[in-house]
């Protein structure tokens, strides 16, 4: 998981580690602060930092059950989940480390692909305690992983519920409700996570999807206004063109036209969005340029072709129409295709050929990391998927060896 507010507070107490660790004086802190330490440092990914803690309890008692526990969270950040469950299943049977040894080890599982040990260990965690934010964390992110979003956003409200301070649960709500076109609801979400105050690299990139959805809303004044005044990335210029050329505020666009053009790489977005202002002022030509640009960069986009057929058609330039409303028909074929089967994978939650067949609508959208994406979520779910793994494999996606497979996950030894 990703830095939580918690490390912070848990400062002084791993500077006193470090401390303690360069001087050599005395004896280490007590064991139960150094689980308290590692857990922060495990939370933060901060391996040197939870190795030193792991050092300080071997030095305090090598034969107790909290190095067991700091062993196994440091095996999680040091990249050997499967390792870890032994060294967590043995600090599962103290009480007091039982809930935080049930969430480590599904993360373990969760490293490994093992979705259905990941939902057994963490429901059993939830039944003990309803409001473990750890639980709720990693629940909402496997079932973000695995498409189906409502049980996602549930966990996703919880977290936000229980964490006041973090804007992330909002933000990925938002992206959600944005990428199934509910842009309403996109918008309340985004606007929440605006409302924690997120820090401000990730404030500049709510605003823009926030700016992005607010445009779909056709709300082109409050986009303008939404966007970060220091973003100058393309999407960034691609909002701004938009909102200005949608406001006849053409003076205005010319100078991110100019900025636009200089780009050596620009999205195709961007391109649609020059090709829309060109044709807006009568500019034929140039909207067809910037049209088969966009078609260039993503040939199987159905928008470019659309946008191309229409103007081949006003230019009288009917073979050419016809060829592009043609490929723009294949192409939305396919676009409805994958998003029928992403529908279909928020009800049918334990379905891995379905996801499966996800990657593939999407490898045919030349869509392939997003394609990764769905074959990995079938392997979480029957991990024998011949056919995902072997797509996997020839994609260079990360498919689980073999041998680090788990033939039999036990998760309820690892629940509280």
């Amino acid at each position: 998981m990703k830095h939580t507010e918690r490390q912070f507070h848990n400062k002084s107490l791993l500077c006193g580690i470090c401390l303690w660790l360069l001087c050599g004086c005395g004896a280490p802190p007590e064991l139960p602060v150094l689980v308290e330490d590692g857990w922060a440092a495990y939370q933060a990914q901060d391996t040197a930092t939870l190795q030193s803690v792991m050092t300080a309890a071997i030095e305090r008692d090598k034969r107790s059950v909290e190095v067991r526990f700091l062993r196994g969270l440091y095996l999680i950040r040091s990249g050997s989940p499967q390792a870890s469950l032994v060294p967590l299943r043995d600090a599962a049977r103290a009480e007091s480390l039982r809930p935080r040894a049930a969430i480590a080890a599904a993360q373990a599982y969760y490293d490994l692909g093992q979705f259905q040990a990941v939902q057994q260990v963490l429901n059993d965690v939830l039944q003990q305690q309803p409001e473990n934010i750890d639980a709720h964390r990693l629940l909402a992110a496997l079932y973000y992983d695995l498409g189906v979003n409502p049980r996602a956003i549930h966990h996703l409200e919880t977290v936000a519920r229980l964490d006041l301070q973090d804007p992330r649960p909002h933000r990925l709500i938002g992206l959600m409700r944005k990428d199934f076109q509910d842009y309403p609801a996109a918008v309340e979400a985004y606007q929440a996570a605006l409302a924690r105050h997120p820090k401000p690299a990730l404030a500049a990139e709510i605003r823009l999807e926030l700016a992005e959805s607010l445009i779909s809303q056709r709300e082109y004044a409050a986009a303008l206004t939404t966007l970060a005044a220091d973003d100058q990335s393309p999407d960034a210029l691609t909002v701004r063109l938009q909102c200005l050329d949608s406001l006849g505020r053409r003076d205005e666009a010319a100078s991110i036209v100019t900025a636009a053009i200089a780009l050596t790489e620009p999205p195709a977005i961007l391109c649609l969005a020059l090709g829309d202002f060109y044709e807006s002022g009568g500019k034929q030509s140039e909207a067809i340029a910037a049209y088969e640009q966009a078609a260039k960069i993503d040939p199987l986009d159905f928008i470019p072709r659309y946008k191309l057929s229409s103007a081949y058609a006003r230019a009288g330039r009917d073979a050419d129409a016809r060829r592009e409303l043609e490929a723009m028909q294949e192409n939305r074929a396919r676009y409805d295709k994958l998003h029928e089967l992403q529908n279909q994978a928020m009800e049918q939650t334990e379905d891995a050929d379905l996801r499966y067949r996800i990657g593939e609508a999407a490898a045919a959208l030349g869509r392939q990391e997003l394609a990764q994406a769905w074959y990995r979520a079938a392997l979480g779910l029957d991990p024998t998927h011949a056919a995902a793994q072997a797509r996997l494999s020839q994609s260079n996606g990360s498919a689980l060896p073999e041998n680090e497979k788990l033939p039999t996950p036990q998760p309820a030894a690892l629940s509280p």
